[in-house]
């Protein structure tokens, strides 16, 4: 399978990659940011392609287990990203298509936790799961240091359940003490 089934060009960067003013103690920089991921999430989603590739992720799993769907993207994504970090001056998030390209081409993706975080909401929103990004502070540091994104599905009881989609942290690892969050809705 080649990345053009994307409809991704020889040149990934062109429609792939955003340089954005990344999470800082600027009360304006994660609240743009969130919203700049929550804008590649759309434009994904808008891809039948992409939709399409997502779908077949969940092949397989019953159709009415929403949660073992929600669950098969969360394990696809934990063997397929790779946590790296951005270049100290600047923050970069990636298009979920043009990561998905890589998966594809060099079987995983290289990114921090806002391109898990983005990449997984686009999963999950193309097969109609409502999605939350949230980004977190920890400690005395008012900076936002972390997103990751948060999927809600159905249990076989038919309760409303959250399921976190960090893969970028070790299984089973908590988070530090988070001192301030803000959410936002894909």
């Amino acid at each position: 399978m080649s990345s053009a089934y994307l409809g991704l060009s020889a040149e990934p960067a062109r429609c792939c990659r955003y340089f954005l003013s990344g999470f800082s103690s600027d009360a304006t920089a994660a609240p743009n940011t969130l919203r700049q991921m929550k804008r590649l999430v759309r434009a994904a989603v808008a891809d039948q392609e992409f939709v399409y590739f997502v779908r077949q992720l969940i092949a397989g799993v019953p159709a009415r287990d929403e949660m073992a769907q929600v669950n098969q993207l969360r394990a696809w994504l934990a063997t397929h990203f790779q946590f790296v970090r951005d270049p100290r001056s600047r923050e970069d998030v990636r298009d979920p298509r043009f990561l998905v390209s890589k998966i594809v081409k060099d079987w995983k993706a290289l990114g921090d936790c806002d391109d898990a975080a983005t990449l997984s909401a686009a999963l999950a929103a193309a097969i109609g799961f409502p999605a939350r990004f949230v980004a977190v502070a920890f400690g005395t540091d008012p900076r936002f240091r972390h997103v990751y994104t948060i999927v809600t599905a159905r249990d076989v009881n038919g309760f409303a359940v959250d399921r976190e989609m960090d893969v970028t942290r070790t299984a089973g690892r908590p988070l530090p003490k988070v001192t301030r969050a803000i959410a936002l809705t894909v």
